[in-house]
């Protein structure tokens, strides 16, 4: 039966990375943020959004990402609201994958897993969850320079998901990120090969 393991963590952890150093590695992992971005194409869903969050959110007939963004990151309500639209799309995405895929074993990198990580285990043969985590001073700094934010911006975008303290209490493998790509690498490939990384 094919499992799949999670690779998850907050903004700017290097989730990303991980993703990478593993396709690298021949495993196949999906990425949820490109599914909801392949959702927010599909006309059922531009009008889901429009009507939930209105004419400011859409962009020539498109989803505004920033402006809906800006939204929900600053309202818990609306988050929720998002949520309850786009998931049981992810889910039902990654449910036929999972019927089309021969395998034992595969990936999905999901930033906000913990969030619906209840419904995902009804849903879904999950295996482990990688939770991928540094230090914030380093993390706010990433999420700064890769999306162009203030200081103010990337902390709010952090204060809206789960602190890492919560999250390693209910993940299965810890990958700290804070050194190099190599480090990453030796981590994942010790992990691959038994070895468990958890919290103390």
């Amino acid at each position: 039966m094919t499992k799949i393991n999670i690779i998850t963590g907050s903004i700017g952890s290097g989730k990303s990375t991980v993703a990478q150093i593993l396709r690298d590695k021949n495993f196949i992992v999906y990425d949820t943020d490109q599914m909801v971005h392949d959702l927010y194409e599909k006309p059922r869903m531009i009008e889901k959004i429009r009507k939930e969050f209105g004419e400011q959110v859409i962009n020539k007939n498109q989803i505004d990402r920033k402006a809906l963004g800006e939204i929900v990151f600053n309202s818990k309500e609306k988050m929720r609201t998002l949520e309850n639209i786009v998931h049981p799309d992810i889910i039902d995405m990654l449910e036929s994958v999972i019927r089309d895929f021969s395998g034992d074993l595969l990936f999905v990198e999901m930033p906000q897993f913990f969030e619906i990580e209840e419904k995902i285990r009804q849903s879904l043969p999950i295996g482990e969850v990688w939770l991928v985590i540094l230090d914030q001073d380093t993390q706010i700094q990433r999420v700064m320079e890769r999306d162009h934010m203030n200081y103010h911006e990337a902390k709010k975008r952090l204060k809206s998901q789960w602190p890492n303290e919560r999250k390693v209490h209910h993940s299965d493998q810890l990958l700290y990120n804070n050194g190099s790509i190599n480090d990453l690498e030796k981590t994942i490939g010790n992990i691959l090969n038994g070895e468990k990384y958890e919290s103390d």
